[in-house]
């Protein structure tokens, strides 16, 4: 409530503070992510970590001094005016391209970030910008291997938690580059990764249902073909990509 703020505010802040760009940082939840695409919703986080002078944004101290008497009684030991948890530590791979995805999915919502967005804890990310990774996460394969990884959540529609630990033990196809096979499919996932990425922006700014459906035709079509891409690096018989697809 008071650390999250509207594209609004932020305008109203810098107008009068233009030094406070440098601590109001886009922000995004994990409701924002999706396969391939993540849609900003106008947020800003004000990112104050411990230790921070706040001489230089006096507009923010503005901001924030109608929530100084809750901020006040928060359990741990930081300034009012400063974050709970900044999580320092990866600052400076929140400000590099990295792979983003929720905390809670029904599908595989992996995408790439290069906007140098922050977030909560509805979102986790994976520092880098491979494509070739990006790829693997969003396969049927891998997804398939998440939901016997996950706990699943019930209520509703099945949703699976993406934590940490679940992510870190998925079997990466590591490439032989001196491998021509390798080293071209490879090359194809890059390739087509990318074009999913560009095809979600097209499809978010598509005006007509006519474009709209061509988009999500070619969408799926390359989706497709990453998944054939990815049963074939991993060697996958008939049978076992009839189970996944069933699933």
């Amino acid at each position: 409530e008071a650390f999250i703020i509207s594209d609004t505010e932020r305008k109203k802040i810098v107008v009068s503070n233009p030094e406070a760009k440098a601590i109001i940082k886009p922000y995004i939840g994990g409701k924002n992510i999706g396969h391939y695409h993540c849609q900003w919703d106008g947020k800003w986080l004000i990112y104050t970590p411990h230790g921070i002078s706040m001489t230089p944004y006096p507009m923010v101290i503005e901001h924030l001094r109608p929530f100084k008497s809750k901020l006040e009684k928060r359990a741990t030991e930081q300034a009012w005016y400063e974050l709970q948890q900044p999580q320092v530590a990866y600052v400076g791979l929140f400000e590099k391209p990295k792979i983003i995805f929720p905390d809670i999915s029904r599908f595989p919502k992996f995408s790439l970030d290069v906007e140098q967005v922050y977030f909560s804890n509805t979102a986790y990310f994976i520092p880098g910008g491979s494509l070739y990774l990006l790829g693997l996460l969003n396969s049927k394969l891998l997804w398939f291997v998440i939901r016997g990884l996950s706990n699943a959540l019930r209520g509703g529609l099945w949703r699976f938690r993406l934590f940490s630990g679940n992510i870190e033990r998925l079997p990466i196809r590591a490439i032989d580059f001196s491998n021509h096979s390798d080293k071209s499919r490879h090359d194809k996932m890059v390739a087509l990764s990318g074009q999913m990425l560009d095809l979600n922006k097209q499809l978010a700014k598509a005006k007509t249902p006519d474009e709209k459906t061509r988009l999500e035709r070619q969408i799926k079509a390359t989706d497709n073909e990453l998944d054939r891409l990815v049963y074939e690096l991993y060697g996958l018989t008939r049978k076992e990509i009839s189970i996944i697809e069933d699933r």
